[in-house]
């Protein structure tokens, strides 16, 4: 059996300490632990240890470092080990960065720096069985190419006579099947480029094991309207400060997706550069940063291409949360004392966007609000009120999504979850989809917050 090696790179020597420490603590006992502070050196590290007939199932890598980029280490390593996963640990990676390390070097995962030591050892363990799944299939799938010799065999025989009969067919039916096939082809390239495009999306999405670190008792209810979505939502933690937003970007499908990877990339940028602040201010950078990508200058024949978003921050010691929105309210409910009922919060958002806007020069409205046990928080896109359906074929309207919400408060986090898509689906009934879904719900307990 091949020796086992998790291979981290990076130039900060106590940042790489750190890494081998931990990982040594969780994974010694099954792996070897190599690491190296140079990426030409890393190179022909790796090298070596394939030659020598290691397995090495993971390699952790920074961003940023002299000589190479994080990316440009990552796609020459996919190229000598196809077969090896890859973790992008940084805080400075670039969504073209990661877009390039996603394409090119079968990127597993990317990490914020700092890193949580729990999501990151979730994340590495979880990798770990990924690679070793994926190797016990490629053993089955040869056992199964070995039995499958006689049907190719068959197969061949049978697609020479299919082949034989097609001869027989008339010049109009042969034209007929020709436009046919060079529209599946033109299909399936949509198709594949579009599902990329999930791959890249999903890669900058909060990993599912961080989620639930933070917010033990959550729910996340993602209906896109096709493969890709302009819904997103965004989740980081900041020493004592948890940011999380739910946005709702300009248009659906690919250009929705593109309009979402920049939102997270800036938001990534901002709480990177600026550290803790308010969601007001955060909002206020973002609409800045949004204009000036865009080149939005207030020319009157322009689109005004953006998003809508609510973003929070919650003191995990104080449980205080503040909120600021951007045509984007937050609910909280909030359950009242002996009385089997619940009250509805509504934090307002501002009536203005992230882009540009008449009175995009106006600062964010900041909310401050002390939660209580049990409080529930829910975030979400006009997506799922804006669905046609129902008895009359109409929308689904403010009243009846916040009357919803009263109805399912005395269930558990995952149970409202299915409440709500079970809601969603018999409201649309055999009605086309319209946009993007996206509601989250967070349920504040003792324990609501881990760090």
């Amino acid at each position: 059996m091949k020796r086992s090696v998790i291979f981290c790179i990076d130039d900060e020597k106590i940042v790489l300490s750190s890494l081998k420490a931990e990982l040594k603590a969780n994974f010694g006992s099954e792996h070897l632990i190599e690491i190296s502070e140079d990426s030409t050196e890393a190179v022909e590290i790796f090298e070596s240890l394939i030659n020598d007939g290691f397995d090495v199932p993971l390699v952790i890598s920074d961003y940023i470092m002299p000589n190479m980029r994080g990316d440009e280490l990552l796609k020459m390593i996919h190229e000598k080990s196809p077969k090896t996963l890859t973790i992008m640990l940084t805080g400075q990676a670039t969504a073209e960065g990661i877009t390039n390390a996603v394409n090119g070097a079968h990127l597993y995962r990317f990490i914020p720096k700092p890193w949580d030591p729990k999501d990151l050892i979730l994340t590495v363990r979880e990798a770990l069985k990924s690679y070793s799944q994926e190797q016990k299939l490629e053993n089955q799938n040869n056992e199964l190419k070995t039995l499958n010799n006689d049907l190719i065999n068959l197969n061949n025989e049978l697609e020479k006579k299919v082949e034989e009969r097609t001869h027989e067919i008339t010049f109009k039916n042969e034209m007929l099947e020709l436009q046919k096939d060079e529209l599946k082809v033109k299909n399936k390239r949509i198709t594949d480029s579009i599902k990329a495009a999930f791959i890249i999306q999903k890669a900058l999405l909060p990993a599912p094991e961080m989620l639930f670190n933070i917010f033990p008792h959550h729910f996340i209810f993602f209906k896109p309207k096709d493969i890709v979505s302009g819904d997103f939502f965004w989740c980081r933690k900041i020493e004592n400060t948890v940011y999380f937003a739910v946005a709702d970007c300009t248009g659906h499908g690919v250009p929705g997706a593109f309009m979402s990877m920049l939102g997270i990339s800036l938001l990534n940028d901002i709480i990177s550069e600026f550290g803790q602040r308010n969601p007001s201010k955060i909002l206020y950078e973002l609409r800045e940063r949004i204009k000036y990508m865009l080149n939005q200058d207030g020319r009157f024949e322009e689109h005004y291409d953006g998003m809508d978003i609510a973003l929070c921050s919650i003191n995990t010691d104080t449980k205080m949360m503040q909120y600021a929105g951007a045509f984007s309210s937050a609910y909280i409910m909030r359950k009242i004392a002996d009385s089997g009922k619940s009250e509805l919060i509504v934090l307002k958002a501002d009536r203005m966007p992230i882009g540009a806007y008449p009175t995009d020069n106006e600062p964010f409205t900041n909310h401050e609000l002390q939660l209580k046990p049990k409080d529930t928080i829910y975030l979400f896109s006009d997506g799922y009120m804006s669905q046609f359906g129902g008895e009359k074929g109409g929308t689904m309207h403010t009243h009846r999504f916040q009357k919803l919400l009263h109805d399912i408060q005395y269930y558990s986090i995952n149970k409202q979850r299915l409440m709500l898509k079970n809601f969603f689906r018999d409201w649309k009934n055999n009605e086309e989809q319209v946009d993007d879904v996206l509601v989250v719900g967070i349920k504040i307990c003792d324990d609501a917050f881990c760090d």
